[in-house]
């Protein structure tokens, strides 16, 4: 069985996204010096209203990008494309440190895209048109 790292403390298998963020980025974002306190609020806002529900109980192993694309579609249909950017760069950014602490092999969220249409800026929900590319990160 392979080994995985959780900040220098020898793991038993896979780690949940969920558990990745409580118990390693989370303290990880807390604890560097390089981040505002709110950019860490903001980060801790689009996880608990947007990300940490759908991550749920899998596992950072078993995550495609094809779930990603899936959920920001979803999503595209109500949040504008800044919240949407916000949203799929703090997934991004999560698995990026999932690979580089050895928790995953790759980042499925890189090629994650939105597959249909999208508020353009200063559309409101009531109607207006939207754009007709996908939009692509």
């Amino acid at each position: 069985m392979r080994d995985h790292v959780n900040i220098g403390v020898q793991n038993s298998g896979p780690m949940g996204v969920v558990e990745f963020w409580d118990k390693v980025y989370l303290p990880f974002i807390e604890s560097t010096n390089n981040l505002k306190p709110s950019t860490v609020h903001g980060y801790k806002q689009v996880w608990n209203q947007h990300l940490k529900l759908h991550f749920g109980t899998l596992y950072l192993t078993d995550y495609k990008t094809h779930m990603m694309s899936n959920f920001v579609t979803g999503l595209a249909k109500t949040l504008r494309p800044r919240t949407l950017d916000h949203v799929k760069w703090l997934a991004s950014a999560i698995f990026a440190h999932a690979v580089a602490t050895g928790n995953c092999e790759t980042n499925p969220i890189r090629d994650a895209m939105v597959l249909g249409k999208t508020l353009k800026h200063g559309d409101t929900l009531s109607g207006h048109p939207k754009a007709g590319l996908p939009q692509i990160w």
